[in-house]
Protein backbone atom coordinates (compact mmCIF):
# COMPACT_ATOMS: atom_id res chain seq x y z
CA UNK A 1 0.00 0.00 0.00
CA UNK A 2 2.80 2.40 0.87
CA UNK A 3 4.57 1.93 -2.49
CA UNK A 4 1.35 2.56 -4.45
CA UNK A 5 0.78 5.71 -2.39
CA UNK A 6 4.27 6.97 -3.25
CA UNK A 7 3.60 6.16 -6.92
CA UNK A 8 0.35 8.15 -6.84
CA UNK A 9 2.05 11.10 -5.18
CA UNK A 10 4.80 11.02 -7.82
CA UNK A 11 2.25 10.85 -10.67
CA UNK A 12 0.29 13.65 -9.03
CA UNK A 13 3.34 15.91 -8.89
CA UNK A 14 4.21 15.17 -12.53
CA UNK A 15 0.63 15.82 -13.62
CA UNK A 16 0.51 19.09 -11.69
CA UNK A 17 3.86 20.19 -13.09
CA UNK A 18 2.74 19.56 -16.69
CA UNK A 19 -0.54 21.38 -16.05
CA UNK A 20 1.32 24.32 -14.57
CA UNK A 21 3.78 24.49 -17.48
CA UNK A 22 0.94 24.35 -20.01
CA UNK A 23 -1.03 27.01 -18.14
CA UNK A 24 1.95 29.36 -17.91
CA UNK A 25 2.72 28.85 -21.61
CA UNK A 26 -0.93 29.50 -22.48
CA UNK A 27 -0.99 32.72 -20.45
CA UNK A 28 2.25 33.80 -22.13
CA UNK A 29 0.86 33.02 -25.59
CA UNK A 30 3.68 30.51 -26.10
CA UNK A 31 1.87 27.19 -25.91
CA UNK A 32 3.89 25.63 -28.74
CA UNK A 33 7.02 25.83 -26.57
CA UNK A 34 5.81 22.88 -24.49
CA UNK A 35 5.63 20.53 -27.47
CA UNK A 36 8.29 17.81 -27.31
CA UNK A 37 11.53 19.27 -28.75
CA UNK A 38 12.29 15.88 -30.32
CA UNK A 39 9.74 16.83 -32.99
CA UNK A 40 12.00 19.72 -34.11
CA UNK A 41 8.91 21.86 -34.76
CA UNK A 42 7.98 19.46 -37.59
CA UNK A 43 4.23 19.26 -36.94
CA UNK A 44 1.08 21.19 -37.88
CA UNK A 45 1.19 24.10 -35.41
CA UNK A 46 -2.53 24.82 -35.56
CA UNK A 47 -3.32 21.20 -34.70
CA UNK A 48 -0.85 21.14 -31.82
CA UNK A 49 -2.32 24.37 -30.41
CA UNK A 50 -5.83 22.94 -30.67
CA UNK A 51 -4.83 19.72 -28.87
CA UNK A 52 -3.03 21.61 -26.10
CA UNK A 53 -5.95 23.98 -25.60
CA UNK A 54 -8.41 21.09 -25.44
CA UNK A 55 -6.15 19.45 -22.87
CA UNK A 56 -6.23 22.60 -20.75
CA UNK A 57 -10.00 22.79 -21.07
CA UNK A 58 -10.32 19.22 -19.81
CA UNK A 59 -8.37 19.92 -16.59
CA UNK A 60 -9.97 23.21 -15.55
CA UNK A 61 -10.38 23.55 -11.83
CA UNK A 62 -14.14 24.03 -12.00
CA UNK A 63 -15.75 20.84 -13.26
CA UNK A 64 -18.69 22.71 -14.81
CA UNK A 65 -16.27 24.54 -17.12
CA UNK A 66 -14.83 21.32 -18.54
CA UNK A 67 -16.23 20.19 -21.91
CA UNK A 68 -18.30 17.04 -22.24
CA UNK A 69 -16.69 14.07 -23.96
CA UNK A 70 -18.68 14.62 -27.15
CA UNK A 71 -17.68 18.30 -27.24
CA UNK A 72 -14.06 17.33 -26.59
CA UNK A 73 -14.09 14.94 -29.57
CA UNK A 74 -15.61 17.65 -31.77
CA UNK A 75 -12.90 20.09 -30.70
CA UNK A 76 -10.13 17.55 -31.33
CA UNK A 77 -11.50 16.77 -34.80
CA UNK A 78 -11.86 20.50 -35.52
CA UNK A 79 -15.68 20.35 -35.78
CA UNK A 80 -15.85 22.92 -32.96
CA UNK A 81 -13.49 25.88 -32.88
CA UNK A 82 -11.41 26.38 -29.73
CA UNK A 83 -9.86 29.74 -30.61
CA UNK A 84 -12.48 31.82 -28.79
CA UNK A 85 -13.02 29.47 -25.86
CA UNK A 86 -12.20 30.90 -22.43
CA UNK A 87 -9.79 28.70 -20.51
CA UNK A 88 -9.44 29.09 -16.76
CA UNK A 89 -6.60 27.91 -14.55
CA UNK A 90 -6.34 24.14 -14.31
CA UNK A 91 -6.98 22.31 -11.08
CA UNK A 92 -3.99 20.64 -9.51
CA UNK A 93 -4.22 16.95 -8.73
CA UNK A 94 -1.80 17.40 -5.86
CA UNK A 95 -4.46 19.41 -4.02
CA UNK A 96 -6.85 16.47 -4.31
CA UNK A 97 -4.18 14.00 -3.20
CA UNK A 98 -3.43 16.13 -0.12
CA UNK A 99 -7.10 16.09 0.84
CA UNK A 100 -7.37 12.33 0.38
CA UNK A 101 -4.22 11.71 2.40
CA UNK A 102 -5.54 13.85 5.24
CA UNK A 103 -8.83 11.96 5.15
CA UNK A 104 -6.99 8.66 5.26
CA UNK A 105 -4.92 9.75 8.26
CA UNK A 106 -7.97 11.18 10.04
CA UNK A 107 -9.64 7.78 10.34
CA UNK A 108 -8.29 4.63 11.89
CA UNK A 109 -9.60 1.25 10.76
CA UNK A 110 -9.42 -1.84 12.90
CA UNK A 111 -10.27 -5.31 11.67
CA UNK A 112 -11.04 -8.39 13.74
CA UNK A 113 -11.19 -11.89 12.23
CA UNK A 114 -13.03 -14.64 14.08
CA UNK A 115 -12.25 -18.37 14.01
CA UNK A 116 -14.93 -19.15 11.38
CA UNK A 117 -13.58 -16.55 8.97
CA UNK A 118 -16.05 -13.78 9.80
CA UNK A 119 -14.58 -10.31 9.75
CA UNK A 120 -15.75 -7.17 11.49
CA UNK A 121 -14.35 -3.84 10.45
CA UNK A 122 -14.88 -0.81 12.63
CA UNK A 123 -13.87 2.74 11.97
CA UNK A 124 -12.94 5.32 14.54
CA UNK A 125 -12.80 8.78 13.05
CA UNK A 126 -10.94 11.75 14.30
CA UNK A 127 -11.20 14.91 12.28
CA UNK A 128 -8.36 17.43 12.19
CA UNK A 129 -10.19 20.07 10.13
Amino acid sequence: MQSSLIYLESRSETFSCVNLQAWEAYKGNSLLQIVDPALHMDFPEEEALRFLMVGLLCVQETVKLRPSMSTTVKMLTNENDVKDVQISQPGLLSDLMDIRLRQKHSSQRTQTTFSRGSTITSTHSTSYF
